[in-house]
């Protein structure tokens, strides 16, 4: 077993190494990866809001400290598989990284009962990303038009809400879903198949149709092997002391899967999978037939498709809240943070889809 750590520079909290529940062997599986390189892009920038291609600063309540990691290291691209090796760019803050990500799309727009005072968001999602992994992410709320020039920024692309509010969450229609272009389709499936990452999320609204224009852009970059269904799905009630979610267990210890023994979701859309080429890493709670997670290679890159997006709350994460009607009634070690192994999968995730991308591993550091 190979573990990386470094020391904890963030003051009052320790930091715990992602692999800590992947004790045997067998889950703590280390592969070295070639350092890494700079994009085209411009300075390293935080998790902001963009409406236009740039980003501005942003930052939530689990932010400060350094950086430190320990993790297991996944994604290792294949012989031939990798992109050009590339150096990595430090901003003023020290804070280094060869990963460049951007979320596309409205961030999770309910979170524990948000429609009775609960007080959910996604900074922890925010903050870990920007201040405690080893990525530089960008965020886009407003649609950019999907170019080769764009996409040549980044490495992994997670795509959330597309649509251009959270107003009518929970209404049937009046989203504005976004449209995606032919070229703009064919530039992401002609960006994946060169190495390039994609993880998408759903779930986000009560309009089944959230799902077109994600499947507009699956069904073309895997060729038809994964999209999403209209269904809902991980739809019983949530434990309110548990950010509302309901547990979803059952993870394959492959890619995904590894270290991860359950995380939460509450109201998603099943992952359909076609053909033979796709791995499938875990079923939805509910229906043992629907598919909440799966991936696949498309060329030299890489695609996880996931049932929800309530793994990007702020509840779910180590010591996040949703206030106080979302976190009474369980005791510490039945709290999310303490059951859930989100920071973990996420680490997989991104891993995984940057698998052709000669960078050191991608780590997140769990701070609680």
């Amino acid at each position: 077993m190979s573990r990386i750590l470094h020391a904890s520079q963030a003051p009052n909290r320790s930091a715990r190494s992602l692999s800590r529940r992947a004790a045997a062997a067998a889950l703590a599986i280390s592969v070295p990866i070639a350092a890494c390189a700079s994009t085209g892009t411009s300075s390293p920038s935080n998790f902001g809001e963009s409406s236009s291609g740039g980003s501005s600063n942003g930052g939530g309540s689990n932010g400060g400290g350094g950086s430190s990691s320990g993790t297991v290291v996944l994604g290792n691209p294949d012989a031939g598989d990798a992109r050009a090796t590339r150096a990595q760019r430090c901003d003023e803050a020290g804070k280094c990284s060869c990963f460049n990500i951007a979320a596309i799309g409205q961030p999770g727009c309910t979170g524990c009962q948000a429609g009775m005072g609960g007080g959910d968001t996604t900074s922890s999602f925010v903050d870990y990303l920007n201040q405690h992994s080893s990525a530089t992410v960008d965020l886009y709320v407003s649609k950019p038009t999907l170019t080769a020039d764009f996409l040549a920024k980044y490495d992994v692309i997670i795509l959330q809400g597309l649509f251009d509010n959270c107003g009518t969450v929970g209404a049937i229609g009046g989203n504005n879903f976004w449209t995606f272009g032919s070229d703009e389709i064919t530039a992401l499936t002609t960006w994946v198949k060169n190495g390039g990452g994609l993880i998408t999320l759903t779930g986000f609204v009560a309009d089944s149709t959230e799902v077109t224009p994600m499947n507009s852009l699956l069904s073309a970059v895997t060729s038809g092997d994964l999209t999403y269904g209209t269904t809902d799905i991980c739809s019983q009630t949530g434990v309110y002391c548990q950010g509302e979610s309901t547990s979803l267990g059952g993870w394959s210890q492959d890619a995904i899967g590894m270290g991860v023994t359950q995380v939460g979701c509450f109201h998603g859309r099943p992952v359909d999978v076609s053909g033979s080429n796709a791995v499938v890493d875990d079923h939805d709670v509910n229906v043992s037939s629907d598919v909440a997670c799966a991936h696949e290679q498309i060329g030299q890159g890489h695609v996880v498709v996931y049932e929800d997006e309530w793994i990007t709350y702020t509840s779910q994460w180590p010591g996040g809240t949703g206030g106080p009607m979302c976190e009474t009634g369980c005791a510490a070690d039945a709290e999310p943070g303490a059951v859930y192994q989100v920071p973990e999968l996420w680490q997989n995730m991104i891993n995984y889809a940057a698998s052709a991308t000669m960078c050191p591993m991608f780590t997140i550091t769990v701070l609680q």
